[in-house]
């Protein structure tokens, strides 16, 4: 390649002038003429381009408002019936009926769930939810919108509270659109990706809406979720048909870069041109398609004047094409005549080239030949050329030139000089750098290239941002170039990047020069490196505000603790003292518990708070003893008032003599659950019934396991999940009662507790668990009752050591003689 332009660069130097100017005429006429046909062709077709491209991507909006108005139409119909007062009212009951605790709450959960897969249960939980109000006003509005195949209500908790149809999870709360939409309780709209379904043959999404808590203060509370399965496929579709493009005018509805919605299906699209494009930042572009060149336009499905952000979370892509071969048919034949007219233009062109360089060439020749000898040098020759036209003027702005190049070098050397000697004086101790004004390095001294650690050859030719230590701001650098181009001087420090990776510092002072335009041509840069004082300060600055933080920080904190501290005292130092009395009251005495025949008994409770809300009894009527254990949530006076009617009950039923487990329990639920009402309390408990006659215990009640003991220490534990449900919670529980029987031998035993022995921490957050519990009555089972209780106190309060007992701890232990 080098060889053959070497080659032509001779012939064209060897040519006469004559053939210069005629070739160089020809081929700029041949250039222009072509440069005009491509360019009107390239003009046309970008503008007919474009305005393709426009009308597309007007038909592509218009399309994907029409798409998102219908998904805003379907959410706006589920939002208008979440509003729905019978929703209202019966999510709030379903919400409140739940235990206070985290624990009771999933309990209750796992109990409903393993009842809805339950074949003895399932019939009358389902029907529960099928056939209640929630369901009824599903069923209505499923009736206004068929399109709704799958509708049910959610409580807060993730847990059916209503449905048209039988579904196969009770619980919600681990399904990707429960967690979505219930976005950590501050509600969420939620939109699915289309799915197949086999059995009905439609393209249908998964949406739901967040049921919020009609209230007065403006600050919105999620109570539940609505969610239903919609079907698309006869919604959609038919918007997708009916467009106006054209023979070859199509449009599709891309619901991901590679997957878009058909009659019956989805479909996979392998183009990967296409695909491209649904992921670019363009709007419109021509490619092929298919085996055919295609104009392609897109829209993202997005509402008109409506900000609802799960749509602009949603990938759908609207995409409208058509063949390029319909669009640009007029732009061929207007190309056709435009090539036509241009080889017209050229021939006339080639005889005008001709006449021009006679006229010329000759006056140019003998220029040339007369500015030989000024171009070797020779200063002191004077062309005699006395033409009027511009060839001599020429001539005469030459011998101008001659006079004021004789001036210039001479003022030249001087200058020369004195720049020298400038020079070696600040190489000796600033850094010095000269750059045009696009910041193109075109000298620097020794200095910098000792600081920066870069050659002069690796600066010349560079940009400045070559040092950029990426410290300061893209706003600080426009700053500097803005001060500069104006004409003014800039100072200040610029933080550099060494070659070795290493920071440097600079105090700078940049200096426009300014040509006879007011334009500066180039810049010159002096800087001191100042890195030993800045790392100085930036040290000092750092520790002042560490320190800073650190004072404003506790005193916060300590503030916020003492307002916290005065506002607790007050409110519990009334409660604790008339709790405490009352909870002293009704436990039973050490002389009540020595005065049963053939048993051995000991209890103990000691309260988190001063009051706690544990519960135990000892009751005997003739031959039969009954021992209560609970535990009721929470601590304070709402929780002793409960747990005093809770010991009143009992002792009521026992003196009327009632014996059924199920008839026992369900009376105290629904004498207790209708006292919480009336009290507006959200307090329950958990409670275990123990029955002892000769030997025989019948238990029933739902609470902690139960601890039988044989008397060579052997230990069996008895879960209660499945013997009743905690008390006041609902109003009728008889269908979750069951009592299970057991025989006691001499020096067998049962030993109850409540959780606040089980879940005690360590400092560690260790707790004493079960296993330890069971461990030490087992090592101790051949002493007596009191001895027993006292060991496993004493072996807890070593667990928790410093610790703060954060729950109330109870313990009884039963031991037949």
């Amino acid at each position: 390649m080098k060889h053959l332009r070497r080659s032509l660069t001779t012939k064209w130097a060897n040519l006469s002038l004559r053939a210069k100017i005629i070739l160089a005429f020809f081929s700029l006429m041949i250039i222009s003429t072509t440069t005009v046909t491509f360019l009107s062709y390239r003009v046309i077709r970008i503008e007919l381009t474009s305005q393709v491209g426009k009308d597309l991507e007007k038909q592509a909006n218009k399309l994907a408002q029409q798409v998102g108005d219908l998904l805003i139409s379907q959410v706006n119909e589920l939002t208008l019936i979440s509003l729905s007062q019978v929703f209202q009212e019966e999510l709030n009951t379903i919400n409140n009926s739940y235990p206070q605790t985290q624990e009771g709450i999933q309990k209750q959960i796992k109990k409903n769930t393993k009842s809805w897969h339950n074949t003895q249960y399932k019939n009358r939980l389902s029907d529960r939810y099928l056939n209640n109000k929630v369901s009824r006003e599903l069923r209505q509005y499923q009736t206004h919108f068929p399109n709704n195949t799958q509708l049910f209500v959610t409580d807060k908790y993730g847990a059916v509270a209503g449905t048209t149809s039988l579904i196969l999870d009770y619980n919600q709360q681990k399904k990707l659109w429960w967690e979505q939409g219930w976005n950590n309780g501050k509600g969420a709209i939620y939109i699915g990706q289309p799915e197949y379904d086999q059995e009905s043959l439609f393209l249908s999404i998964d949406i739901a809406i967040p049921i919020y808590q009609r209230i007065q203060n403006n600050v919105p509370e999620v109570i539940g979720m609505i969610h239903t399965t919609y079907k698309i496929s006869n919604a959609l579709l038919p918007l997708l048909k009916n467009i106006n493009l054209g023979k070859t005018g199509k449009a599709r509805l891309f619901i991901s870069a590679k997957e878009y919605l058909s009659i019956d299906n989805l479909i996979k699209e392998y183009n990967t041109e296409l695909t491209k494009f649904i992921n670019s930042l363009a709007s419109y572009q021509e490619f092929n398609y298919q085996g055919k060149k295609r104009f392609f336009s897109k829209a993202s499905v997005q509402p008109k004047n409506y900000q609802l952000p799960v749509l602009n979370d949603l990938p759908w892509v609207v995409i409208i094409y058509q063949d390029s071969a319909e669009i640009l048919k007029p732009l061929i034949i207007a190309r056709q005549t435009i090539m036509m007219v241009a080889l017209g233009t050229l021939v006339v062109a080639g005889i005008l080239a001709s006449f021009i360089e006679r006229l010329i060439s000759a006056p140019i020749r003998i220029l040339t030949q007369m500015t030989q000898r000024i171009a070797s040098g020779d200063l002191d020759y004077e062309i005699e050329i006395k033409q009027k036209d511009e060839i001599g003027l020429l001539a005469s702005n030459f011998n101008i030139m001659v006079e004021s190049l004789k001036i210039y070098f001479a003022k030249l050397r001087k200058s020369l000089k004195e720049l020298s000697d400038m020079k070696y004086a600040l190489d000796q101790s600033v850094l010095v750098t000269v750059m045009e004004p696009n910041g193109k390095i075109t000298y620097v001294n020794d200095k910098f290239c000792e600081i920066s650690q870069y050659s002069r050859e690796e600066m010349i030719g560079n940009n400045y941002r070559f040092f950029k230590s990426r410290y300061h701001s893209a706003e600080f650098y426009q700053d500097i170039w803005d001060t500069l181009n104006c004409g003014q001087t800039w100072r200040g420090e610029i933080k550099n990047e060494a070659k070795d990776g290493s920071y440097y510092w600079v105090d700078s002072t940049m200096v426009p020069f300014i040509d006879e335009h007011g334009k500066p041509f180039q810049y010159l840069a002096i800087r001191y490196e100042i890195t030993a004082r800045k790392e100085f300060e930036k040290s000092l600055s750092q520790k002042v505000k560490e320190r800073t933080e650190q004072l404003a920080k506790a005193n916060q904190e300590i503030t916020q603790l003492n307002q916290q501290l005065q506002v607790e005292n007050l409110r519990m130092s009334a409660q604790l003292n008339v709790a405490k009395e009352i909870q002293q009251m009704v436990l039973p005495k050490p002389e009540e518990l020595e005065a049963i025949p053939g048993l051995e008994l000991a209890g103990f409770m000691e309260p988190a708070d001063e009051v706690g809300g544990d519960y135990y009894d000892v009751l005997q009527t003739d031959d039969i003893v009954t021992i209560g254990i609970g535990d009721v949530t929470g601590h304070g006076l709402e929780s002793g008032i409960l747990m005093i009617m809770t010991q009143t009950v009992v002792r009521t039923l026992k003196e009327i003599q009632e014996h059924d487990p199920v008839k026992f329990l369900d009376t105290l639920n629904r004498t207790l659950y209708r006292n919480i009402e009336r009290m507006n309390s959200d307090r329950h408990l958990t409670l275990a019934i123990l029955n002892y006659s000769q030997g025989k215990v019948s238990l029933s009640g739902q609470h902690e396991e139960i601890i039988l003991v044989r008397a060579g220490g052997d230990l069996q534990r008895i879960d209660t999940m499945d013997l009743g449900f905690p008390i006041g919670l609902d109003h009728n529980i008889s269908a979750f009662i069951d009592h299970i029987s057991l025989e006691l031998q001499p020096g067998d035993g049962v030993v109850l507790y409540t959780d606040g022995i089980t879940e005690a921490k360590d400092i560690d957050k260790n707790h004493y668990g079960i296993e330890k519990l069971c461990q030490v009555i087992r090592e101790n089972w051949h002493k007596s009752a009191q001895q027993i209780q006292q060991l496993v106190i004493q072996d807890l309060r070593q667990h928790i050591g410093g610790q703060k007992i954060f729950d109330d701890i109870t313990l009884f232990i039963l031991k037949q003689k």
